[in-house]
């Protein structure tokens, strides 16, 4: 037969929850800067995959649609365009003005092309032609946070090499 014992009581000690909730605290006050941190990661990172995936996106509808694309940048601004090669002065024109915008803190470093000097305050394009060809370049974005991320796009395949670091150095 099973003794039951009923004066035993189970639970945790005033002490025991005071530790634990002061520990929680402790590392939640250590850990606030890394989320910080990451928040603003994120959004370099997610400008980054938006950038990636337009590129990829722009190289294909190149194809399908038998038309020369460029994807614009303007450096000062941090701001990027679509025109295509059937497009009029005026319709260029238009999409300039209606350019897409980096979220807040996120920077066009640097743009450079194969055999150029890299730019830092121009107005610029990458093409993408019929047969999906894509001019050869260097893309680096950056955040308030020093954090860099860099795209080498490849002429023929249509890869995009993602770098985590800002690269300094020319196309060659």
């Amino acid at each position: 037969m099973a003794r039951i014992c009923l004066n035993k009581t189970t639970g945790y000690t005033f002490i025991e929850l005071t530790v634990v909730v002061s520990m929680i605290g402790v590392l939640l006050t250590l850990a606030a800067p890394v989320f910080r941190h990451t928040e603003l990661g994120d959004q370099l990172k997610a400008a980054t995959r938006e950038m990636v995936s337009l590129i990829k996106e722009l190289r294909s509808k190149s194809i399908l649609e038998q038309k020369t694309f460029i994807l614009n940048f303007d450096l000062q601004s941090n701001r990027f365009w679509i025109c295509s090669s059937d497009m009029s002065a005026n319709e260029r024109k238009q999409r300039q003005e209606k350019a897409f915008l980096l979220p807040e803190g996120i920077k066009i470093i640097s743009l450079s092309f194969k055999g150029e000097d890299a730019f830092s305050s121009s107005d610029t394009g990458i093409t993408f032609t019929k047969k999906g060809y894509i001019r050869p370049a260097i893309i680096s974005f950056g955040s308030e946070d020093g954090r860099a991320f860099t795209l080498e796009l490849s002429p023929f395949l249509g890869r995009i090499k993602v770098l985590e670091r800002h690269t300094l150095h020319e196309y060659t």
